[in-house]
């Protein structure tokens, strides 16, 4: 700062003004004593000004001590952020009164008085006001910034609740209303509209949470009971997702238990034609008769509205979706979920939707708006379903289960209760494949059970027979009741495998009490032919392989009624129907033999991709090979034929699922499907593929669209015909 207007302005004495008086004649002397005065007073004035200028040096160095302190501790006090801010304007005063003693005690014989001195308190005086206000603005802002962060503490610690006790309604109702709370705390002088606002931000984050929750745990109770209570609050898309999910879901139950049904009526080995017949009489499943519902009214007519009443109405209480839900069940409509709106979207997606009131019949359902909470892209708040008698709606509202007249509330649209025409044959056909599907899964998992209980009891009989003693019939059979005795279609082939082994230990047991000079021939005789023996018994083994005159289950068997072959022959052969089974050994093909003749029909791929594909097509080539020895009691396909389904396999086709956006297109080869389990892949002329899995698993009817989008996923036959 500039301090040099303040400098030092008083008056000093000339030394000689006393002897003014005194009267000297000698004019001489007069002038050497008016020389000598003049001289004083010049010396007096640059003493003063000298003095003036030391003044000015030291109070612009108090200034500079005062702002080099001032500057280093306001800086350090606004580091300091939000909970620690709070008190940094009474920290910034200590600091203001102790840089103020620090520079008075340093400088303070030239911080007294003079101009100097009323220049530094001027200066210092105005910098304090200014920092002050500084520092309690950044002080403002801080504690804004801590009531911020504590806030959010207090919503997330109330989010958390939700998670933690299951997100249950309990744990949502705590959390909206502790919100509410706290949103009135921090934002009630900002009006309703704000407070509104900021209650059910947090109400969706509390919802939000629960529902994924839900989701993540495949709860579709539980996602069906949140999206009915706490629709209003839900993201429509994250809402939209979960109701989509449990339609999906009960769709799935719905056919599984009539899977079940058809079963349980039908049994498991039923043909497609008996499923068939079957689902042309039970696919609708309306009893076409609507006095249970009626009973149903009058037996809950009064009873009291509570929303997100249990489904089934155990306490007495019913909200408008789960009346209709629990009531159309009655005559055969089951709906997926309890939410006003998806009934509607499901009603819509089956073609029962309509939206003339003259239409309306008895069991017909009513939808509306505009009653509260409208909730799903068609605004629907309400459900009731249409008493045909009255021409009023039942339904259970805030008054409880009573009758409505069917404009009370605005209408969105109706639903048709019971149908009354035939399913289209395009329906019929899918629920058949349906069912049918359902039921070779199941009869396959029974089979492979089977068999795996089989081949336990036959290994059991193994390793008694193989204790080198001799068995009776009632040793082997103990061994099959023990393992098999509660399957009674394997209890009769193991009983019957058990009386073999028996008469086959038997047989051997009356030739051991020949002579022993007999024994010992037969000895010899074994010794010396025994490998050429094994050798005819190992050609006659391949060549019922080959032949298809045994099959893989009857290996064990066939080999338990062999005594007298030794463990490691039995081992060799086993060995050999490995072989069999996957075309190695004995019955591998050469398949480098043909490689280069098949190369050549594919001049424009590249060596790499050749490769790649032709080592793929060693499995399907291999597959044909042995089907084509079966057919041919053995006989072995021409080089000529091989290099064709070699070249047949490697060469791809297209499949596609069309549709109006160009649905989904992929590019594979034989050898490409049977490595994912399927044999074949035909595309009907409704648009449908005919999936024929490997291993004799059966043929399937399946949506183009799930096939290809199957295959593109990397999806396995079984996979895609089973919804995996």
């Amino acid at each position: 700062m500039d301090f040099s207007p303040f400098q030092n302005k008083e008056g000093v004495g000339a030394p000689a003004a006393q002897i003014a008086r005194v009267q000297y004649s000698n004019p001489g002397a007069q002038a050497l004593a008016q020389a000598q005065g003049e001289t004083g007073v010049v010396i007096a004035k640059g003493a003063m000004a000298l003095k003036d200028q030391v003044e000015q040096t030291q109070v612009l160095a108090a200034n500079n001590m005062y702002n080099k302190l001032m500057s280093e501790g306001t800086f350090e006090l606004m580091q300091k952020k939000e909970e620690g801010a709070l008190n940094i304007t009474e920290d910034y005063d200590k600091l203001q009164k102790k840089t103020m003693d620090a520079v008075f005690a340093k400088y303070k014989g030239v911080l007294r008085y003079g101009a100097g001195a009323r220049a530094f308190n001027e200066f210092t005086e105005r910098d304090n006001v200014t920092r002050r206000t500084n520092v309690m603005r950044y002080q403002q802002e801080q504690l804004e910034a801590y009531k911020n962060t504590q806030y959010k503490n207090a919503v997330d610690v109330c989010l958390d609740n939700v998670l933690e006790y299951g997100g249950n309604d309990a744990a949502i109702d705590m959390a909206i209303n502790r919100g509410e709370a706290l949103v009135r705390g921090m934002y009630g002088a900002y009006g309703e509209e704000r407070v509104k606002n900021e209650t059910e931000m947090i109400a969706r984050q509390a919802v939000g949470q629960a529902m994924s929750l839900a989701m993540q745990t495949a709860d579709f109770k539980r996602m069906d009971e949140i999206s009915n209570k706490y629709g209003k609050y839900m993201d429509p898309n994250q809402r939209t997702a979960a109701l989509g999910a449990v339609r999906k879901h009960a769709k799935q139950e719905m056919e599984f238990n009539e899977a079940q049904t058809a079963i349980k009526e039908l049994g498991i080995e039923a043909s497609r034609d008996a499923v068939k017949a079957w689902v042309q009489k039970n696919i609708h499943g309306n009893t076409q008769s609507t006095d249970g519902l009626h009973a149903f009214y009058e037996q809950t007519k009064g009873a009291e509205y509570q929303l997100g009443a249990p489904l089934n109405g155990a306490n007495g209480k019913y909200d408008c979706g789960s009346w209709v839900r629990q009531a159309t069940e009655l005559y055969g409509l089951y709906l997926s979920s309890r939410c006003a709106d998806d009934q509607y979207v499901e009603l819509k997606e089956m073609g029962r939707a309509f939206s003339d009131p003259k239409d309306l019949r008895d069991g017909d359902l009513v939808f509306w708006t505009k009653t509260g909470g409208e909730e799903g892209q068609y605004g629907i708040s309400h459900v009731g379903i249409y008493n045909a008698k009255t021409g009023k709606v039942m339904q259970s509202g805030l008054s409880g289960v009573a009758e409505i007249d069917v404009d009370y509330y605005p209408v969105v649209g109706f639903g048709r209760g019971v149908m009354e025409t035939p399913p289209p044959e395009m329906e019929i056909e899918e629920q058949t494949d349906k069912i049918f599907g359902t039921l070779q899964k199941q009869l396959a998992v029974r089979d492979r059970e089977d068999d795996r209980l089989y081949n336990q009891t036959l290994n059991a009989m193994l390793d008694l027979q193989s204790d080198g003693a001799f068995h009776t019939v009632g040793e082997y059979q103990a061994i099959a009741t023990s393992i098999a005795g509660d399957n009674p279609r394997v209890i009769s082939k193991a009983m019957n495998h058990a009386l073999k082994m028996g008469r086959s230990d038997q047989a051997y047991a009356d030739q051991q009490q020949e002579k022993e000079e007999r024994r010992q021939l037969r000895a010899m005789q074994a010794q010396t032919l025994g490998e050429f023996g094994f050798f005819l018994y190992k050609e006659d083994f391949a060549r019922k392989l080959q032949n298809g005159t045994m099959k893989d289950n009857d290996v064990l068997e066939y080999l338990t009624i062999n005594p007298q072959l030794t463990e490691k022959q039995k081992k060799d052969l086993l060995d050999m129907a490995k072989d069999y089974r996957n075309g190695e050994g004995l019955f591998a093909y050469d398949l480098n033999a043909v490689k280069g003749a098949v190369k050549n029909r594919f001049p424009g791929m590249n060596t790499g991709d050749f490769d790649a594909s032709y080592a793929i097509a060693q499995n399907s080539v291999n597959q044909r090979i042995r089907d084509y020895r079966l057919k041919n009691d053995g006989q072995e396909p021409t080089q000529a034929q091989v290099i064709t389904w070699a070249t047949e396999d490697i060469t791809a086709e297209s499949y596609s699922s069309g549709g109006f956006f160009g649905g989904t297109s992929v590019e594979f080869n034989r050898a490409q499907l049977y490595d994912r389990g399927i044999e074949s892949l035909v595309k009907k002329p409704d648009g449908t593929y005919l999936v024929t899995l490997t291993n004799g698993r059966g043929a399937f009817t399946k949506q183009a669209e799930e096939v290809t989008k199957g295959l593109a996923d990397g999806k396995n036959g079984y996979d895609i015909v089973f919804d995996k």
